[in-house]
């Protein structure tokens, strides 16, 4: 997100992205790359094409990519309603489901409960 709003294109963000999961793989860690949450339009920014771009090294690495979109967006680009105060970031609500979309890619139980007892 910090990259899109920034104006780096996104084949520096994603050579960024390459860097690091190469970095990690050579350490022999397990990788997953997380897609950038929406942005609002009336950031006057795009997340999309970053977003194709990290998919695409996601896939040339063969790593899995979780599309935070389903979860987090209406797909215009709009955040759903209460997950984002200021279109950039997300409220607790917000990082819950993104959590839980990260958890139920990689195969994990949500972790409502223990976010929930966080917020507290």
């Amino acid at each position: 997100t910090n990259d899109a709003l920034r104006g780096l294109p996104p084949t520096e963000s994603a050579g960024a992205l390459r860097a690091m999961v190469e970095a990690a793989q050579a350490q022999s860690i397990e990788v997953w790359v997380v897609s950038p949450p929406p942005l609002e339009p009336s950031t006057g920014v795009s997340i999309q094409p970053t977003l194709a771009a990290e998919a695409q090294v996601a896939a040339e690495l063969g790593v899995p990519f979780v599309d935070l979109t389903p979860a987090l967006s209406s797909g215009d680009g709009h955040w759903l309603p209460g997950l984002s105060s200021d279109g950039v970031h997300p409220t607790p609500e917000g990082a819950r489901r993104l959590a839980d979309a990260v958890l139920q890619q990689v195969g994990l139980p949500p972790a409502e409960g223990a976010l929930a007892d966080r917020d507290q």
